[in-house]
């Protein structure tokens, strides 16, 4: 499981800790996703350089 912790200091003097827990498969769909999209990205820069790069040249 992964845990996290966030301190939170509201108004007057009330501090507390909110802790949220979260399961191994959500964290390994959150990992993969941001794999994909960093993928999906990387492609869009590199065929939009291409173009780019084409257009200049048949100018």
């Amino acid at each position: 499981m992964e845990s996290f912790s966030l301190a939170a200091e509201h108004s007057g003097a009330i501090n507390h800790v909110h802790t949220i827990t979260i399961s191994p498969a959500i964290t390994s769909v959150a990992r993969e996703l941001r794999i994909a999209i960093t993928v999906i990205v990387a492609g869009w820069v590199v065929v939009n350089g291409i173009r780019g790069w084409t257009a200049r040249r048949s100018d």
